[in-house]
Parts: structure tokens; C-alpha cells; sequence
């Protein structure tokens, strides 16, 4: 039997908490103050992170939360 565990890796970037893993064929995706991943994601939503994913491995990591 094998078990795989993952964890999420939550980020707070400019009051957006989302969860994203670069290795991961998913995310990423915007949560709730709650760690719930919300309905939606928007235009902002996208911005944001069009501008987050433009820092480098080493200054994402200063953001990261989980």
C-alpha cells in the first residue's frame, strides 16, 4: 500500500491568501480567511498573481504562510 501526503502551500501577497505548488497541475487558486478555497477567481485575482509569479523562488518565499 502506498500513501502519498501534500500540503498546501498558502501565500499572502499584497491581502490575497491563496494556495499554489509550482510542481502541482493545479492552482493556482484563492482562498478565504478560513483557508477555503473561494467559488471564484477573478480579473484581480489573476493580476495579482500575474505579479506574484514574477518574484523570484527566494522572495515567493517571504510570502509563504503553510
Amino acid at each position: 500500500m502506498i500513501i502519498k501526503a501534500s500540503f498546501a502551500r498558502i501565500y499572502l501577497y499584497k491581502g490575497w491568501n491563496f494556495e499554489w505548488h509550482r510542481n502541482k497541475p493545479f492552482g493556482p487558486w484563492p482562498c478565504k480567511k478560513n483557508w477555503e478555497p473561494r467559488a471564484r477567481a477573478g480579473d484581480k485575482f489573476w493580476n495579482m498573481f500575474q505579479e506574484f509569479s514574477a518574484l523570484s523562488d527566494e522572495e515567493q518565499e517571504q510570502y509563504r504562510v503553510f
